[in-house]
């Protein structure tokens, strides 16, 4: 006979729709049998994505609802989560890697009077805490057998700080890479004369303050000046969308840096970035960075990872991207001079993807948690 298969809990926050493929891959794997437990509702921002077009029935059984309930601003509770796990037959259970969770923190220790097995998926320690929040965020962390991390930098910071090696583990991230591929395929790239070509500049999230949108658009303006082949398209909407319109409706930039609503279509998406010869994100790049690459398209941002989301550990620089010196204008100019100069070897759309998609994968990301769980 063979060995029986292992139950996983999974509590999560949301569901958004770029993590569609990867729930698929996890709860399609013949090893494990992967339970996910999420809210239907919008949660900070983030939109909860329809089940109903992408799941077979037999799938959406192992999709479950919770719900998020907001305590005083800043603690969240999970309504749910310990009657299941103290109801539920299960072998081990991964809580999302958010500490104002306060349910997982109870979440834990249930599993641990049980003698389950825990784990938590999680951007681990960036670098940048404060000294209170850092100690919690370590304690935090040493409760549970297993850490799934998205990128090696964080895996290397716990290990100095004495965490076993055996408990780390990197599954990086993805988004929806089939549909992508697809996309991808199917799009015919236009070759231009070097002397027709605009530098085409996007970009693309939510315009928000730490974001550093301003500096792109100021860059852009400056380096505008003395070569008119520079545009920026500027694609999603936030909270500093007036002040950025102003501040190019000021320099009468409008005809070199515009503005479009988010977009949602994979299809529109992939038409940007197919479109565009470079992501810019001077604050800091998250999935954008992992969503551009897909299609093959390099980035800059700024180097200080301390400040940096887990994704901008992909850029290789003079490959991939380039990264500037944090909140400096001069920086990014320079940057962009050195990237779309005849000096710097041309960059590949074909090689970016590529060296992309060997790791940030749902299949290979969904086969790391089956040989950890297993």
């Amino acid at each position: 006979m063979g060995r029986p298969i292992k139950k996983v809990l999974y509590f999560t926050n949301v569901f958004p729709s770029y993590r569609k493929e990867l729930w698929k891959a996890l709860i399609s794997l013949e090893k494990i049998e992967f339970n996910i437990y999420f809210s239907q509702k919008e949660f900070q921002g983030i939109g909860a994505s329809s089940i109903d077009l992408f799941f077979t029935n037999s799938e959406k059984e192992k999709l479950h609802s919770i719900k998020n309930i907001n305590l005083f601003g800043h603690l969240i509770w999970q309504r749910g989560v310990l009657w299941k796990l103290i109801s539920e037959k299960y072998d081990s259970v991964i809580f999302l890697g958010d500490m104002k969770l306060i349910s997982n923190w109870l979440g834990i220790f249930i599993c641990k009077i049980k003698g389950k097995k825990t784990g938590l998926w999680t951007h681990g320690i960036y670098g940048n805490e404060k000294s209170l929040k850092k100690s919690l965020r370590l304690l935090f962390l040493s409760l549970v057998d297993n850490i799934f991390l998205y990128e090696n930098r964080a895996r290397e910071i716990l290990i100095r700080h004495k965490f076993p090696i055996n408990k780390l583990h990197v599954v990086y991230n993805s988004i929806n890479l089939r549909e992508q591929s697809k996309i991808y395929k199917a799009h015919v790239f236009e070759k231009k004369s070097p002397n027709e070509k605009y530098y085409n500049l996007v970009y693309f999230g939510r315009l928000t303050k730490v974001k550093k949108i301003d500096l792109a658009i100021n860059a852009v303006i400056e380096l505008h000046k003395k070569d008119k082949k520079y545009k920026l398209r500027i694609v999603g909407n936030g909270s500093q969308e007036i002040y950025l319109k102003k501040l190019v409706l000021d320099a009468n930039a409008q005809k070199f840096i515009t503005f479009e609503n988010a977009k949602y279509s994979e299809n529109e998406i992939g038409q940007m970035f197919m479109e565009s010869d470079l992501l810019i994100s001077p604050g800091n790049v998250g999935l954008n960075a992992v969503h551009a690459m897909t299609y093959g398209t390099p980035v800059l941002t700024h180097g200080n990872f301390n400040n940096q989301m887990p994704e901008s550990q992909i850029i290789v620089e003079g490959f991939n991207g380039l990264l500037h010196k944090e909140e400096d204008l001069n920086s990014i100019q320079e940057k962009l001079i050195q990237w779309f100069s005849s000096s710097l070897k041309p960059w590949d759309r074909e090689k970016i993807r590529n060296n992309l998609i060997k790791y940030y994968d749902p299949i290979a990301q969904a086969k790391i948690f089956e040989l950890v769980l297993n």
